[in-house]
């Protein structure tokens, strides 16, 4: 039973059946060239199918779409990638939600200037109902306009963000994922 992968009842029926059948063949073969022991024979009819000389098992088995196709391997839709990417692709900094990103269109400095009229050094007052003063990452201080439709705006994007991190978090602590962590090559 050459290129046997299995070795089921089903399979050794299907041996069987072809072992007779080509044995039925061999006889035809003999019956075809006149010649049956002592006796002479003829034979009238279409041609004797010789298919199954090449048979074999494994053609019967079902095979895929494109099956003789040359091997390609083509990587899933999503790629897995490093935390860091994921991060660098999809994170705060990259959708441009970081708290200052977002002030910073609206974040004016304090002033101060000599004014010759007065002969002296005035400084920028700030209206306590227009704007509010804030520290800013560099250490100094902003006068910032706090525009309530933009903050809403803000708010909804990182609602939107912490979603897509909960996904990302669910996604890396499933499967395998939990013990190995993500693997990012293509081939292992």
């Amino acid at each position: 039973m050459k290129g046997v992968v299995d070795s089921s009842t089903d399979v050794e029926l299907l041996w069987t059946e072809i072992k007779a059948a080509r044995e039925l063949l061999g006889h035809t073969e003999v019956l075809r060239q006149g010649r049956l022991r002592d006796m002479s024979v003829t034979v009238v009819g279409q041609q004797i199918s010789t298919e199954l000389d090449s048979f074999s098992l494994s053609p019967s088995l079902p095979r895929p779409p494109n099956h003789n196709a040359p091997l390609s391997i083509k990587p899933p839709g999503v790629q897995p990638s490093s935390s860091a990417d994921w991060l660098r692709n999809h994170g705060l900094k990259a959708k441009r939600l970081g708290l200052y990103q977002v002030l910073s269109p609206n974040a004016y400095s304090l002033l101060e200037g000599f004014v010759p009229i007065l002969n002296k050094t005035v400084s920028s007052t700030v209206h306590e109902k227009a704007m509010v003063q804030f520290a800013w990452h560099d250490g100094t201080v902003k006068n910032v306009h706090v525009d309530l439709p933009l903050i809403y705006h803000y708010q909804k994007q990182l609602m939107s963000a912490v979603a897509v991190l909960e996904r990302r978090v669910r996604w890396l602590s499933s499967g395998s994922r939990q013990i190995w962590g993500t693997v990012c090559e293509q081939r292992v």
